[in-house]
C-alpha cells in the first residue's frame, strides 16, 4: 500500500506500508506527486505532469509527459489504466497514450480532435476492450471504448443536452469497476430528473445502460 504525504517544506513524500513493522516507512521523495497505481509489480505514478515507473527499489524510471485533469469532479478518476498488459494514460496535448513496458515504447492510440476523444481518463479493460471516459464537441465527457485496432468510438451519450442553448452536457463517467458480467461506474445519466452521480451498470448484451437504484 503506497500513501502520498503533502509537505509544505519540501517535496512530497511516498509512503509504503510495512507489514513486518507495522508502519509506514518513507519510499521516495518525489516533486508534485499527483496520481499513482500499481499495475502487476509496479508502480506507475504522475508526479510533475511526468509518468514513472517504480519496482520499489530502483530510482523511478521516466516514461513520458502526461496531463491529468484535476476537479472537483474528477476525484475518482483513473488517470492511469492498463489493457493487454500496457499501460494507457493522457499525454500531451490532451492525446490518449499508450506505453509498452517489455518493449519500453511509448506511442499515441488517439490524436485529441473535436470529435473526440480528448481528456481520456478512468481506464478499465472490460470484455477484452479498453473502456474510459472522455470528451467531444458535440457530446462533452461521455463513455468510449476502443478495441485495440479500430479508431476509439463513443459507446454512449449518457447525458444529452437539456435545452436547444445548452445542447452539450457531461456525463462524467468514473470510478469504473468491473463485477461479473457488468461494468460499474458512478455518472449522470439521460434519466430525469437528475441528482448528482449515480450508480450505472454497462452490458454490450443489453439495448441500454442501466441506472440503478437503491
Amino acid at each position: 500500500v503506497y500513501v502520498n504525504k503533502n509537505n509544505s517544506s519540501g517535496p512530497d513524500k511516498l509512503y509504503v506500508y510495512d507489514e513486518v513493522a507495522d508502519s509506514f516507512v518513507l519510499a521516495l521523495n518525489i516533486n508534485r506527486f499527483q496520481y499513482g497505481r500499481v499495475i502487476g509489480d509496479k508502480l506507475y505514478f504522475i508526479a510533475g505532469n511526468i509518468l514513472y515507473q517504480y519496482d520499489g527499489i530502483n530510482p523511478p524510471v521516466t516514461i513520458a509527459a502526461a496531463e491529468m485533469e484535476v476537479n472537483t469532479n474528477s476525484v475518482e478518476r483513473e488517470f492511469i489504466g492498463s489493457y493487454k498488459g500496457r499501460i494507457y494514460f493522457q499525454g500531451p496535448n490532451n492525446d490518449l497514450y499508450e506505453y509498452h513496458p517489455v518493449l519500453k515504447k511509448t506511442k499515441i492510440i488517439a490524436t485529441s480532435t473535436l470529435s473526440g476523444p480528448y481528456k481520456p481518463a478512468g481506464f478499465i479493460e472490460y470484455r477484452d476492450k479498453l473502456y474510459f471516459s472522455a470528451y467531444d464537441s458535440l457530446h462533452g465527457r461521455e463513455l468510449w471504448e476502443w478495441d485495440g485496432t479500430n479508431p476509439p468510438q463513443m459507446t454512449i451519450d449518457l447525458l444529452t443536452g437539456v435545452t436547444p442553448t445548452s445542447p452539450i452536457a457531461n456525463g462524467c463517467p468514473e470510478n469504473f469497476h468491473v463485477i461479473g458480467d457488468g461494468l460499474y461506474f458512478i455518472a449522470t445519466s439521460f434519466e430525469t430528473p437528475t441528482v448528482g452521480c449515480e450508480v450505472h451498470r454497462y452490458i454490450p448484451t443489453l439495448a441500454n445502460v442501466q441506472k440503478l437504484s437503491f
